[in-house]
């Protein structure tokens, strides 16, 4: 879903926009596995880092209403 919406407001820039995109998964990725290391340092416990995971994912929910909310916004 995420590779389809770039690529529709990618217009002639969508061989970069596709680049870029993997580019942020794979950061994405990495900040995750240290994000749960340093939970883990901190000794907060196993299931800390799946917490800390699912408030990741709802602020990436929040990044994609409010960006869909803008799109729907500015005329076409």
């Amino acid at each position: 879903m995420l590779q389809t919406r770039l690529m529709d407001v990618a217009h002639e820039g969508q061989s970069l926009a596709a680049a870029l995109n993997h580019s942020t998964l794979n950061a994405a990725n990495a900040l995750g596995a240290w994000l749960g290391s340093v939970v883990l340092d901190r000794g907060m416990g196993y299931e800390w880092p799946s917490r800390f995971g699912a408030l990741l994912a709802v602020g990436g929910l929040f990044i994609t209403a409010v960006s869909a909310a803008l799109q729907r916004r500015t005329p076409a």
